[in-house]
């Protein structure tokens, strides 16, 4: 409950880096535990299922009965995955308020309140919900980034507005390892991260109900041209109502007419992304993706690319926004006859006029 216990900590930091450690920042009565089934290679750390609080009261719109972004995520969180490193930290921002350790600091005095830059590069997996005070993720102590994190849940946290806070320059090498992120009804937040970092891990992304969310993070790019980011596999984006663009391109490449591979991608579902024009620049080529399923999102013209002599994607979308597609030809593997489409849901056939309504 005093988050200052984790600075007392730093005289056994080479003993912690030997092991795993498991950090519940609580600031109430009682923690509530992970049932963690041993730490050997391939094991799953169990996540502890959602339980209601006074925080779903802000999202009963959304949470009522299971409520339409229930319905519409196709896809639950993957677990924790323990890997085969001989260490662990898991650290979990658990629901409250007034928890000092994470409210912004308003001077250099308060500075002692962050987190420990050891404990930072140590930690796996980051899980934070249900905290009604927290604005962001504050940085290491000593300027150091996240270099150990793999996986990160940040959800029903209505105050946080950048999820992490990195100075440009500091924490360079923070989330090359990120494989899965999922940021869920985050009412004020407007990015992962300010900085243009490299996420050369990443493969599962989900985000829902981040109305004010402009852009997840920017990305940085190997001089070769070829983009980090590359092992996205699975891309789900429901009911953020401001994202323009998941991917923003570093200044410098913002309008080069690049056609930027996405060698893994297999499934894509965007729901109610009204102002979503880009996913990552304006061409992107997918290789072996598998299933889109696109509703609402009539800013968005175009799909990525496939690949030469592969299965056609599977496209469950509007016929109106079907129609309403930009192609670049059967040469660029970029047209309609290469895809799937589905939207028989959706469309009915015009009646023939003078049909009667009963």
């Amino acid at each position: 409950m005093d988050t200052r216990l984790l600075r007392s900590l730093s005289p056994v930091r080479e003993f912690l880096r030997a092991t795993s450690v498991h950090i519940d920042i609580f600031p109430a009565a009682t923690v509530g535990g992970c049932n963690i089934q041993g730490t050997s290679s391939h094991k799953l750390l169990q996540v502890q299922p959602h339980t209601r609080t006074m925080v779903d009261s802000m999202y009963g719109y959304v949470l009522k009965d299971g409520g339409p972004v229930g319905v519409m995520v196709m896809w639950d969180c993957p677990k924790i995955f323990l890997w085969d490193e001989p260490k662990t930290c898991m650290i979990k921002i658990i629901h409250g308020q007034g928890n000092k350790l994470l409210e912004d600091a308003p001077s250099a005095s308060t500075s002692a309140l962050l987190l420990p830059g050891f404990i930072c590069k140590q930690s796996t997996s980051v899980h934070a919900y249900d905290n009604l005070s927290i604005t962001n993720i504050p940085p290491p102590l000593d300027g150091s980034g996240w270099q150990s994190l793999r996986w990160c849940r940040v959800e029903r946290c209505p105050k946080l507005h950048t999820v992490f806070n990195i100075g440009q320059g500091n924490g360079a090498s923070s989330f090359r390892r990120l494989e899965t992120l999922w940021l869920s009804q985050l009412l004020t937040a407007e990015t992962f991260t300010t900085s243009i970092l490299t996420f050369c891990s990443l493969e599962f992304l989900h985000l829902d109900c981040c109305p004010r969310l402009l852009h997840v993070f920017t990305l940085a790019s190997r001089n070769s041209g070829r983009f980090f980011c590359s092992y996205l596999q699975t891309l789900e984006i429901v009911y953020c109502d401001d994202l323009r663009e998941v991917f923003p391109l570093a200044p410098g490449r913002q309008k080069q007419d690049t056609i930027i591979e996405f060698p893994y991608l297999r499934s894509i579902h965007l729901h109610e992304v009204p102002k979503l024009q880009h996913i990552y620049g304006c061409r992107m080529w997918a290789p072996i993706l598998e299933t889109v399923k696109i509703r609402g999102c009539w800013s968005l013209r175009r799909l990525p690319s496939v690949g030469r002599d592969t299965k056609p994607p599977k496209v469950d979308c509007e016929k109106a926004w079907w129609d309403n597609l930009e192609w670049d030809g059967l040469n660029k593997y970029h047209h309609p006859s290469l895809y799937e489409p589905s939207h028989s849901l959706y469309y009915k056939a015009e009646l023939p006029r003078g049909t009667i309504l009963r």
